[in-house]
């Protein structure tokens, strides 16, 4: 994670700071969808990572894990048109987690 906290950085400042690594994030992840690059994606996880896909049931546990089940769904699919939209955010101290749909 980016160091965007200093002595002159307000709190919200620094939400903001992360809310916009985070929006970062997301758009590398759509352009990994949107160019089929699954050798990419697990690069934008962290270990620990925890992901909801639509069709499965429970949550998907670790960065190899969901890189696989991003893999499974790209690998069906034949045209892809992503737009990313209802992305809401939340930050704790370094814990982000987002909701959105496709």
């Amino acid at each position: 994670m980016v160091n965007v906290t200093g002595p002159e950085m307000s709190e919200d400042n620094k939400e903001d700071g992360d809310i916009r690594e985070i929006e970062g994030l997301l758009g590398a992840l759509e352009m990994c969808v949107k160019n089929a690059d699954t050798d990419s994606i697990a690069s934008l996880f962290c270990d620990d990572m925890r992901m909801i896909f639509t069709g499965t049931s429970g949550r998907v546990r670790g960065k190899v894990a969901v890189a696989e089940t991003w893999r499974r769904h790209i690998d069906r699919w034949t045209d892809v048109r992503l737009t990313r939209r209802e992305t809401a955010m939340r930050v704790h101290g370094d814990i982000a987690w987002g909701s959105f749909l496709w």
